[in-house]
C-alpha cells in the first residue's frame, strides 16, 4: 500500500470516527474500574424508636444523623471509605430494642448508634456488652446505662445530675428572687413517675437539695394505674394555694398527660421540666389538645431544663438547624442535635480505630472502635459538636450543666439567666466574683450568672459590595433585650468596621424597659471589612458578615441569643429580610440573612498573675449575621465576555479559510490572543490581588491554547502542501477543527458541571 493510501486510512472520516469511539470506551473502562474498586462502607448500626409511642424520636434522630453522615460522605468519607446506616427499630419498647441485638450482632455493623429510652436501652446495653459491639446514645440519661458496661456511652447528662443541677438553679435563682420565673415562690413540688427514671430524677435532685427532699407527688407508672393516680395527684394540688413552683420528673411519654391535667385544672404556677419535656413537639401536643380551655395558657411560666438550646449555639449549631427544617419542614431540639453529636463522635471512632473489614477482622474491628470511643474523655481528645468540644467523661457520660429554656409562643427559647459550670478560677478571685454577684455558689460547687442578651442585626439597606477594596457598605439596626442593672451586655465592638469608633454603645437611638428586660436599639451606617473567596469567580457566592463582640465581660457572664421573634427567624433559621433592603446592588442575588451566635477567643495573660500560670483561653461572646449572595453569572456574562465570545467564533472561521488565505489565518489568532488578553486584564483589574486562578481565567487560557493550535495548524498544513503531502494537511486539518470544537463544547460543559450549581 503506498504512502497516501495509508495515511488516508488512519487519519480518514471513518478511522478518526473509530478512534474517538475507542478513546470513549477506553475512558469508560477506566471510569467504571474506580467504581468497583471504590472503597466498602462502613456500616453503623442506628437503633432506636421508629415506631410505636416515641416513634418521633427516633425518626428525629434519623434524620438528624444522616446529615452529619451526608456531610462526611461528600467529604470523602471516613479514610475513603462512604458510611452507612443500618436502621434497626426497637418499636418504643425494650423487648423490641433485645429483639435487634442478635441481627446486629451478626450484620457488618461495626458499632450502634441508639437508643432514645432507657427502657430500649439498658436490656440492649448488656446484649451489646455480650457481643462485644459498642453503643453511643445521645439522649438515654439512665444513670445505670454505662456502669459496668464498658461498652456503652452516653452523649447526654446523666438523670442525677440533671436533677441535681435543676435544685441548683432553683435554690440559686428562682426561689431567691434573682430570676423572674416563678417571682421568688419558695414552695417546691415535685411530681415524678413512680419508675426508675422518676426516682433517679428525684434522688438527683435531692441531692441537689442539701439532701432534702421537696413536697414530692408519685404518680403510678403503670397504664392502667396511672389516670387514677394521676387525677389524684391534681386534685390535691389544685387545692394548695398559689404561687408556687412545680417540678416535673418523668419520661416523656408521662409529659404531655401530666402537663395537661395540670393546666386543665387551671392551675398557673411557673412548671419546670427537665430534659425530657424540652421538646417544642409534645408541648404543641399538649396545647392543641386544650379541649376547650386557653390553648395559650398551656404555654404560660413553662420552663424545661436542656441539654442545648439552638438558639445561643455557635454556627455549627445554626446550620445543623437550616438543614434539618430543610429536609423536615420542622424546627429542630435537643433530641435530634444531640443525635446529631452522637454520630459525630461515632465518626471520629472510626476515622482512629482503621477497621480492616473482613470476615475475620469483624471482632477486632468492633473492639478498636470500642477502644476509640474509650479515649475521647479530655478537652485535648474532643470533637467539635453542635455547642463547643465534646468528650466522655472517665464513666463514659457527659455530666454538664443544663440550659434553662422559656416556651414562648410555642418555641423553647433561652432564659435570661443561666449557670455555667466555673473552672481554672484561684480562690480569691472566686470570692470577689461572688462579691460583684458575678458567681454563685452552692452545695460548694460554683457557677457563672450568665445573662443572655437576645440580640438581632436587622438590614436597613445594602448600599455597596466593593471587591477591589474588600469591603461593603450597610445600614443596620441593632437591638439587645437582656435583664439586669447594668450596661455590660452592650459594651460591643464592630470589629470588622474600618471605622470602628463610629459605634457609640453609651449612645442607643432608644432605651427603655420591656417588662423585666432592657431593651436597647442602634443605628449604624458604615463600612465593613470582607474576605471574599475568589476561587468560582464570576459563579461565586459571598457571604457578608456583620460581626459585634462584647468587650467587658467573658461569655460565662455574657452571651447572645439569636432573637428569633424580633428577626423573624423562620423554620430554616433565616431571617425574614426586607427585599428592598438589597434593590442598590447590581449583578447579585440575595440567598438568605443569617444570624448566629459564636465567640472571640485570646490566650493573653493580659498581665494578670492568676492567668499566667494557667492555660485557660479567654472567650468573648459574638454575635454574627451573614448575608448571603449569589452573583448573577448570566448578566455578568453578558455584559462582560461577549468579546470574548466574538473572538472565539471569529477564530473558528479561520480554520476554514481557504490554503490562499494562510498569513490570515495565523495572524488572526495572534490578534485574538492580544485583544482577549486586554479583555482578561480589564476584567482581573475588578478584582483584589489574588494569588489564585479564578474560575474565569481558565476560559482565557483555554482559547489562548486554541489560537495557538490555530497558529500552528495554519503552518503546519501549509508546510505539508509544499511538500506535497495534502492528506495528511487535510487530515490534520480536520483534527484541528474537530478538537476546536470539541474543547469549546466540553469547556462549557465542564462550567455548566463545575459551577452551573451552588
Amino acid at each position: 500500500m503506498d504512502p497516501d493510501r495509508k495515511r488516508r486510512a488512519l487519519f480518514g472520516k471513518p478511522s478518526l470516527i473509530v478512534w474517538a469511539v475507542g478513546i470513549f470506551l477506553v475512558a469508560l473502562v477506566l471510569m467504571s474500574s474506580r467504581w468497583v474498586t471504590q472503597p466498602a462502607p462502613y456500616c453503623i448500626a442506628f437503633a432506636s424508636s421508629i415506631t410505636g409511642p416515641i416513634g418521633f424520636t427516633g425518626q428525629e434522630s434519623l434524620v438528624a444523623t444522616q446529615i452529619y453522615l451526608d456531610q462526611v460522605n461528600r467529604s470523602g468519607g471516613i479514610n475513603g471509605h462512604p458510611v452507612e446506616l443500618v436502621v434497626f427499630d426497637d418499636k418504643s419498647s425494650g423487648a423490641g430494642a433485645i429483639a435487634n441485638v442478635p441481627s446486629i450482632a451478626e450484620s457488618p455493623c461495626l458499632a450502634v448508634l441508639g437508643h432514645f429510652s432507657s427502657a430500649a436501652s439498658l436490656p440492649a446495653g448488656a446484649l451489646y456488652k455480650q457481643a462485644k459491639i459498642a453503643a453511643v446514645t445521645g439522649q438515654t440519661a439512665a444513670d445505670e446505662l454505662t456502669k459496668d458496661n464498658p461498652y456503652y456511652f452516653s452523649a447526654q447528662t446523666p438523670n442525677r445530675y440533671q436533677g441535681a443541677f435543676m435544685a441548683d438553679y432553683i435554690n440559686a435563682l428562682v426561689t431567691s428572687g434573682r430570676s423572674p420565673a416563678a417571682s421568688g415562690a419558695p414552695t417546691v413540688d415535685f411530681i415524678y413517675s413512680g419508675d426508675a427514671f422518676g426516682r433517679s430524677l428525684l434522688a438527683g435532685y435531692k441531692e441537689g437539695n442539701g439532701g432534702e427532699l421537696p413536697r414530692t407527688w408519685e404518680i403510678a407508672p403503670q397504664r392502667d394505674l396511672f389516670d387514677a393516680s394521676l387525677k389524684a395527684v391534681v386534685e390535691q394540688l389544685a387545692a394548695v394555694p398559689e404561687p408556687r413552683i412545680i417540678v416535673i420528673g418523668s419520661s416523656t411519654d408521662f409529659i404531655g398527660p401530666i402537663l395537661r391535667a395540670l393546666r386543665r385544672a387551671n392551675i398557673h404556677s411557673s412548671i419546670f421540666l427537665g430534659a425530657s419535656g424540652a421538646s417544642e413537639g409534645i408541648i404543641k401536643g399538649v396545647a392543641d389538645d386544650s379541649d376547650g380551655h386557653d390553648a395559650s395558657a398551656f404555654f404560660q411560666n413553662l420552663y424545661a431544663f436542656s441539654p442545648l438550646l439552638l438558639d445561643s449555639t455557635g454556627e455549627n449549631g445554626l446550620e445543623f438547624a437550616a438543614e434539618y427544617a430543610r429536609r423536615t419542614g420542622k424546627r429542630p431540639g435537643w433530641i435530634p442535635a444531640k443525635a446529631n453529636d452522637a454520630a459525630r463522635l461515632m465518626v471520629e471512632a472510626l476515622r482512629r480505630a482503621h477497621p480492616q473489614l473482613t470476615a475475620a477482622s469483624k471482632v477486632a474491628d468492633r473492639e478498636r472502635v470500642r477502644a476509640a470511643l474509650a479515649e475521647l474523655t479530655s478537652p485535648a481528645q474532643a470533637v467539635p459538636g453542635l455547642d463547643g468540644p465534646i468528650y466522655f467523661s472517665a464513666t463514659h457520660e457527659m455530666p454538664r450543666p443544663m440550659r434553662l429554656g422559656i416556651f414562648q409562643s410555642g418555641r423553647l427559647i433561652s432564659a435570661p439567666l443561666q449557670l455555667v459550670q466555673l473552672e481554672n478560677l484561684p480562690t480569691g478571685a472566686v470570692d470577689k466574683e461572688i462579691e460583684k454577684g458575678n458567681v454563685v455558689s452552692v452545695r460548694g460547687k460554683f457557677y457563672w450568672l450568665q445573662r443572655v442578651v437576645y440580640a438581632g442585626i436587622d438590614i436597613n439597606r445594602l448600599n455597596r459590595v466593593d471587591l477591589r477594596d474588600g469591603s461593603f457598605n450597610a445600614d443596620v439596626y441593632v437591638w439587645m433585650r437582656y435583664g439586669g442593672n447594668n450596661e455590660d451586655p452592650v459594651q460591643i465592638t464592630f470589629s470588622d468596621m474600618k471605622d470602628p469608633k463610629s459605634f457609640m454603645p453609651d449612645k442607643p437611638l432608644e432605651a427603655v424597659i420591656e417588662g423585666d428586660l432592657n431593651y436597647r436599639l442602634y443605628h449604624l451606617v458604615g463600612d465593613f471589612k470582607a474576605n471574599f473567596d475568589l476561587h468560582r469567580y464570576p459563579f461565586d457566592q459571598q457571604n457578608l458578615i456583620i460581626r459585634f463582640q462584647n468587650t467587658s465581660k467573658p461569655r460565662q457572664q455574657v452571651a447572645y441569643a439569636v432573637d428569633t421573634f424580633g428577626l423573624r427567624v423562620d423554620e430554616t433559621s433565616y431571617a425574614h429580610g426586607n427585599p428592598d433592603a438589597f434593590r442598590d446592588v447590581d449583578l447579585w442575588h440575595v440567598t438568605g440573612v443569617r444570624p448566629f451566635v459564636g465567640y472571640v477567643s485570646t490566650a493573653s495573660t493580659l498581665g494578670k498573675l492568676p492567668l499566667i500560670s494557667s492555660n485557660n483561653r479567654i472567650e468573648y461572646a459574638a454575635f454574627d449575621t451573614e448575608i448571603q449572595l449569589r452573583r448573577d453569572a448570566v448578566a455578568f456574562i453578558t455584559k462582560s465576555l461577549i468579546p470574548l465570545f466574538l473572538l472565539v467564533l471569529i477564530v473558528f472561521a479561520t480554520l476554514f479559510f481557504p490554503y490562499s488565505l494562510v498569513k490570515e489565518r495565523c495572524t488572526i489568532p495572534v490578534t485574538g490572543v492580544l485583544t482577549s488578553a486586554v479583555l482578561m486584564i480589564s476584567i482581573d483589574s475588578q478584582l483584589p490581588p489574588v494569588g489564585y486562578t479564578v474560575a474565569m481565567e481558565y476560559a482565557f487560557y483555554v482559547f489562548f491554547g486554541l489560537c495557538l493550535m490555530a497558529m500552528l495548524s495554519g503552518f503546519t498544513c501549509e508546510t505539508l502542501r509544499t511538500h506535497n503531502r495534502q492528506a495528511l494537511s487535510a487530515a490534520i486539518d480536520l483534527g484541528v477543527k474537530l478538537t476546536y470544537a470539541t474543547t469549546i463544547i466540553g469547556t462549557i460543559a465542564l462550567y455548566f458541571w463545575f459551577f452551573g450549581r451552588p
